[in-house]
């Protein structure tokens, strides 16, 4: 009896795993495919994508206290979004929006990249890059259903899983932030 409860336990969480790595996959999947659609998208008309671009401080003027300083979002697109939102202001519902790219740099030694990748405007992925003073470091979030399910350090699996909440939150402000481009 015993046995047979291991084995039933013991199969629930292999099954679990290899979901969860189908997911992994599928959300690689669409994010090296959403990337050559920009690939083209950047090179020829037809790649099927638009994009919108925000820059704070294009010249990049020194900033006080700072030192050069210089932010960077790119928001690419399948669709003219503004059929997708509702009437509440409020909404962050874009339906279109499938990547943001955010990249910023201060007092020329600190680098920050962050993209958001969406699929039928929910959060997948994010990978953010942190270069600053104490070297590279690379996260990586791959969530479903609004919940994180992998995250990495430097291509490492980390043990805890952060809370996705707060990844959640950003995600919003970034679709809310694309929509007011329109």
């Amino acid at each position: 009896m015993i046995k047979l409860i291991f084995i039933l336990i013991a199969s629930v969480c292999f099954s679990a795993v290899f979901s969860q790595d189908d997911d992994i996959a599928s959300i690689r999947k669409i994010y090296q495919s959403t990337n050559e659609l920009i690939a083209v998208s950047k090179t020829q008309e037809g790649g099927g994508l638009y994009s919108n671009e925000i820059t704070v401080n294009s010249n990049n003027g020194s900033w006080r206290a700072v030192g050069n300083y210089s932010k960077k979002s790119v928001f690419w697109y399948s669709d003219d979004p503004a059929q997708y939102v509702q009437v509440n202001e409020n909404s962050t519902e874009s339906g279109a929006l499938v990547k943001a790219e955010i990249s910023s740099e201060a007092a020329a030694s600190m680098k920050f990249y962050t993209e958001y990748l969406f699929d039928n405007d929910q959060l997948i992925f994010i990978y953010k890059v942190e270069d600053a003073y104490e070297g590279k470091i690379e996260y990586r979030y791959y969530l479903k259903d609004e919940q994180v399910i992998r995250y990495m350090i430097n291509q490492e699996t980390s043990a805890g899983l952060p809370d996705s909440e707060d990844l959640i939150k950003e995600a919003n402000e970034i679709k809310r932030i694309f929509l007011s481009t329109f």
